[in-house]
């Protein structure tokens, strides 16, 4: 059996233009670093060659190796299109490709099918679920964790596909993108599925290191996420801080420092005085206004003593 699982992921980051002249990868003129941790979902040791399973140890391996080889071979993103259970020795490993200036993009994690990883917790959807401590490595820190959308869609029901994960940091759409399939022609992608979507994001993020070759990783990453649709103060277990705009992440003019901080413009503390009440405006009017009123009380008991007088003088001219 043939499985194309990593074809297609290297194709969305990388491939090359087709023959009619559009764009296929994110990033057709990156360079794809294979390093194989997996042949299939599950292993297959009578196969020929025998094929290995997906395993934290291997994803744990294939990570330090880009750890030590990334000066050497330049390698400046790791795309992760898979999902495995947490451990110390994984966590260490993304650290050290984190402290190494590379980053690190891994799928947020699809909803699983019967005997995938997690089907137990989340084969249906439950009010408040976070797949955050189960999949891994998108659960850590240092990680950019991709879930995947549907682009103008709002009201599709999204649980079906994917997890909610309290670790998203960023969205794409994946359904009817084109990548390679393993026999060298073209395929279409026709899930809505976090695989690609990690994939999608770690061309862009490919495209941001060549653009901005002198941002160390947390800049880059910076880019990526506060140019998004949504907003990094408020993030969401779907989309995190929005779905991605690759051409504002390229284009706008951030300035992130070393640790991925982006300075924003907000007002001194002690420089904004209290809020008072407006100044009543000038009154013009206001004497004539008072004398009127004077002389109306006047005017008027005046009247009134005129009308109490008149039967007493009448009596007595009689």
């Amino acid at each position: 059996m043939v499985f194309g699982h990593g074809t297609a992921v290297a194709g969305l980051i990388a491939g090359h233009r087709r023959s009619n002249g559009k764009a296929m990868g994110i990033a057709p003129d990156a360079e794809v670093v294979d390093v194989r941790v997996y042949d299939a979902d599950a292993p297959d040791p009578t196969a020929e060659p025998p094929q290995v399973g997906v395993t934290w140890e291997a994803v744990a391996d294939g990570l330090e190796w880009v750890a030590r080889n990334a000066r050497a071979l330049n390698i400046r993103v790791a795309n992760i299109s898979l999902a495995v259970p947490p451990s110390e020795a994984l966590e260490a490993a993304v650290e050290a490709a984190w402290k190494a200036d590379v980053v690190v993009v891994a799928s947020s994690g699809n909803r699983p099918q019967e005997g995938q990883l997690n089907y137990d917790r989340f084969a249906e959807y439950r009010p408040g679920e976070d797949a955050a401590a189960f999949v891994a490595p998108a659960g850590y820190d240092h990680v950019v964790a991709v879930n995947a959308t549907v682009a103008g869609a709002g009201d599709v029901d999204l649980s079906d596909f994917v997890l909610q994960n309290s670790a998203t940091d960023v969205a794409v759409p994946t359904a009817g993108a084109v990548s390679l399939a393993a026999n060298g022609s073209t395929c279409l992608v026709p899930d809505v599925a976090t695989s690609w979507a990690a994939a999608e994001v770690s061309g862009v993020v490919a495209l941001l290191r060549t653009r901005y070759p002198d941002d160390t990783a947390p800049q880059a990453v910076a880019r990526l996420l506060d140019t998004a649709d949504g907003t990094v103060d408020d993030p969401t277990p779907l989309r995190g801080a929005g779905v991605v705009q690759p051409v504002e992440a390229l284009t706008r003019p951030l300035h992130p420092d070393g640790h991925g901080a982006v300075p924003r413009a907000e007002p001194a503390r002690g420089s904004t005085p209290r809020a008072t009440a407006p100044e009543p405006e000038a009154d013009v009017l206001a004497g004539t206004r008072e004398n009127a009123v004077w002389w109306g009380l006047l005017g008027g008991g005046a009247l009134l003593l005129a009308v109490l007088l008149r039967p007493v003088l009448s009596r007595r001219r009689d």
